[in-house]
């Protein structure tokens, strides 16, 4: 198991839009781009550690549904 959690966003403008979008509300997500994965592969690395709480992964959960929607994704 890893504490990193990967989601796969697939576009690198909607990547590095949802990466500050989600940034601005408090929560670091990591914008993983070409050359690092393939280019319709992009992604959001998120990494979890001991100090985070249920309430807090909740919150990064909605705020992720809720900015993936704002981005048509």
């Amino acid at each position: 198991h890893s504490a990193i959690v990967s989601v796969v966003c697939g576009e690198a403008e909607k990547t590095l839009d949802m990466a500050m979008r989600l940034r601005s509300a408090g929560i670091l997500a990591s914008p993983m781009l070409y050359p690092s994965v393939p280019k319709r592969l992009t992604r959001l690395r998120f990494c979890l550690t001991s100090f985070h709480e249920k309430d807090d992964i909740e919150n990064a959960a909605s705020a992720l549904k809720r900015e993936a929607e704002n981005v048509d994704l």
